[in-house]
């Protein structure tokens, strides 16, 4: 499987694939290696140049680019969970008015799986949790202060056993959970955020041409 990684900055995507990818039109392409990275400050200059919201940045060696890339930034790691039920359903969270899913930051010392049921456990209130799968990890940038940060999400498939106890944590700005059957997500793919996106659409089998971010 070719390598990819996708970035996402508010609207805008980055992403780093090997060489001979497919570069779809309305993509801005540039080929670049790990030993002449010339910063996300230039990439943003090229998207920004070509009035367009998606650069592909092709490399004969996209792991190490993606090593250089993270120099970058200072980065924040987290852990979360695509919660299912018995019945199938995905377990979304209203934080700010946004839908989203379980997640926080990972603790000094803890372990990935063990940070993404702890966050559960405490954003959602529910228990008899397991991971039954390891997800693809994502990258969303975002300004704070004077500084760039890159929060890397370390996702996992969770069952849970303990459905109907599932209640906010509104002291973390949760209003409300919500189990979702896939054939009914759409309406929350078009209120959520870029990185979540590309969650629940593969999780409800949805055409990713379908919602363009609008």
């Amino acid at each position: 499987m070719s390598q990819k990684y996708e970035f996402f900055y508010d609207d805008l995507i980055f992403s780093i694939v090997e060489i001979g990818s497919s570069i779809p039109p309305e993509v801005v392409s540039l080929k670049e290696e790990s030993h002449s990275f010339s910063g996300f400050k230039n990439w943003m200059h090229q998207l920004n140049n070509a009035g367009l919201r998606h650069l592909m940045v092709e490399s004969e060696k996209p792991g190490e680019l993606l090593n250089t890339f993270f120099t970058d930034f200072t980065e924040i790691k987290a852990a979360g969970g695509l919660v299912i039920n018995q019945m199938g359903e995905a377990l979304l969270i209203n934080r700010r008015g946004r839908w989203d899913l379980p997640k926080g930051k990972i603790e000094p010392n803890e372990f990935m799986r063990k940070a993404a049921l702890r966050e559960i456990q405490e954003e959602c209130g529910i228990e008899k949790l397991k991971i039954i799968q390891t997800i693809k990890p994502t990258y969303h940038i975002y300004p704070e202060n004077d500084d760039l940060i890159l929060k890397t999400t370390f996702w996992y498939f969770v069952e849970c056993g303990d459905p109907e106890n599932a209640k906010p944590q509104i002291e973390e700005e949760i209003t409300e959970v919500r189990w979702v059957h896939p054939a009914d997500l759409h309406p929350y793919v078009k209120d959520t955020y870029p990185n979540i996106k590309t969650l629940l659409m593969m999780y409800g089998g949805l055409d990713r041409n379908y919602d363009k971010l609008d």
